[in-house]
Formats: C-alpha cells, sequence, structure tokens
C-alpha cells in the first residue's frame, strides 16, 4: 500500500524535515523520502504474508536437514534436494511428503551433487550430479527414467536451464583460451535421446 503523504516544500512547517537538504528538494514527512528537483517519490511497502511451511519435527530424523535447492512444478509440488542425504523429497502443493526419491551413491537414480536441476513438461524432473558426472532424469511420479553421461572436469551450481518449448540446457564452457584454460560459459542442449544439440556462445563484450 501508498503510505506517503503530500512532500513538504522548503519554507513549510516540518519538524522532522532534516536540516542541510538542498531548497529544490521535497520531504515526505510520512515516509521520511527525499526527491530532488521537484520530484515527488512514494514509499510503497509490501508484507510477506506465509503460505506454506514444510518443516521436519524436532525428532523426525526422515525429513531432510540440508536444502540445497528446491523446484516447483506446474501441479505446486516441491521438488527439494538434501544435501546431507543426497536425495530427493517430493511435496505436493499442501506440503505432505509424496515420496522419497533416491539416495547418495553412483547407481541409477543415486546422487552426490546438486549442480542445477529443471522441472520439465509434464512434470517430470531432470537434476544435474556433477559428481557423477550425469543428468539423472525422473518421471511425474518420482520414478527414475534414465541418465546422461556428462564429461567430469567442470561444474557449476545452477548449471541446468529449460525454456518455454521445454529444451534443456546445460552450462558449460564452450569457448576456450588460446593458453588452453577455460573460457566463457555457454548453454549446450541436451536432446531427449541424451546427445548434445545446439550450443548458445555469449558474445565476445570486450
Amino acid at each position: 500500500m501508498d503510505v506517503g503523504g503530500p512532500p513538504v516544500r522548503e519554507g513549510s512547517p516540518s519538524p522532522s524535515r532534516p536540516t542541510g537538504l538542498p531548497p529544490s528538494s521535497h520531504y515526505c514527512a510520512r515516509c521520511r523520502s527525499i526527491a530532488p528537483g521537484g520530484a515527488t517519490r512514494t514509499a510503497r511497502i509490501h508484507k510477506l504474508v506465509q503460505e506454506l511451511s514444510i518443516a521436519p519435527g524436532a525428532d523426525d530424523t526422515t525429513l531432510f536437514t540440508n536444502v540445497n535447492g528446491f523446484k516447483v512444478d506446474r501441479a505446486g509440488r516441491f521438488w527439494v534436494f538434501d544435501q546431507s542425504t543426497s536425495s530427493i523429497f517430493l511435496f505436493d502443493a499442501k506440503g505432505a511428503l509424496v515420496r522419497h526419491i533416491g539416495r547418495r551413491g553412483g547407481g541409477p537414480g543415486e546422487m552426490t551433487s546438486d549442480n542445477g536441476s529443471v522441472v520439465l513438461q509434464g512434470d517430470r524432473f531432470a537434476i544435474w550430479d556433477a559428481q557423477n558426472a550425469r543428468i539423472s532424469w525422473f518421471a511425474q511420479n518420482g520414478a527414475f527414467e534414465r541418465s546422461t553421461v556428462i564429461s567430469k572436469g567442470f561444474y557449476t551450481f545452477g548449471g541446468l536451464k529449460t525454456d518455454r518449448t521445454g529444451a534443456v540446457f546445460i552450462t558449460l564452457p564452450v569457448v576456450r583460451n588460446p593458453d588452453g584454460r577455460l573460457g566463457r560459459l555457454g548453454l549446450i542442449e541436451i536432446r531427449p535421446d541424451g546427445s548434445f544439440g545446439d550450443t548458445l556462445t555469449p558474445p565476445d563484450l570486450k
């Protein structure tokens, strides 16, 4: 809501107006906002209201303890990656646990790290696990579908992206410096069959 009142001009009675302001400035006594050169400024206050809380009890060790990140799908469900167990907790839109997905390890459907995740079309899910050098793909119900091998040697966080068409991209170095060091990062498309598609290279702004 807007809480600003009319600005108080220089010379008007305003005991709360700070001293030393330029004569051309306006001062709002209610919102304590200063606007130079005859302009006015209105303070806008937004209040955050909690809608949902998902938290394990003090003696509950079955839920997450160290959230690395989460994504929300179109059904309002939460895909939460827990770093301490290297697993995913899938909650419905009301916060009820739907499924515990995976565990720490290197087998099919197992994970070690979360280097980026995306919600896919049909409320499926994909997560890049750089330590296991792969992307794991999960069905809408959380069942493991397949994995795509990604070469080791580079990792980042939040490195998996998707666009409005549902295409999936991974953030990787796409330009190498002449001395062999890693250069600029770009996006490489991961096709549904696991092969690499188009590469999006950022412009050189030097």
